[in-house]
């Protein structure tokens, strides 16, 4: 299935390194949704995108809208990693060999091959 940014996205529920799973359906209706997919913990320009989401995080909130990253890690990991930089966004998790991305979900994002993050409707 392909999915194009702004199109409506398929529910999804997933691991949450900071609790209780995260759940796509939860948003629908009320917020706004950018899902990113990461390469992971160990990945620097993942860790610094992050940095920067993180940073502006409180003007997303401000517009109702929620940033859910998807990595593939587990939550342990990414629990860690969300204490240390005090991240205030979900970060759920899925255990592939490869980047998290899309196609970890059963969805192909259509858009040119360098988008790594993309917003669309919960």
């Amino acid at each position: 299935m392909a999915i194009a940014i702004g199109q409506i996205a398929p529910l999804f529920r997933l691991p949450s390194g900071q609790g209780p799973e995260v759940a796509l359906e939860n948003y629908r209706g009320t917020k706004r949704v950018i899902v990113w997919f990461t390469k992971g913990m160990g990945c620097p320009f993942c860790r610094r995108q992050m940095s920067v989401l993180a940073h502006g995080y409180s003007e997303f909130a401000t517009r109702d809208a929620e940033i859910l990253e998807i990595t593939n890690s587990t939550p342990d990991r990414a629990r860690v990693y969300a204490q240390t930089f005090g991240l205030r966004f979900p970060i759920s998790v899925i255990r592939t060999t490869k980047c998290a991305g899309p196609g970890a979900l059963g969805c192909a994002a259509t858009g040119p091959p360098t988008t790594r993050s993309s917003s669309i409707e919960a």
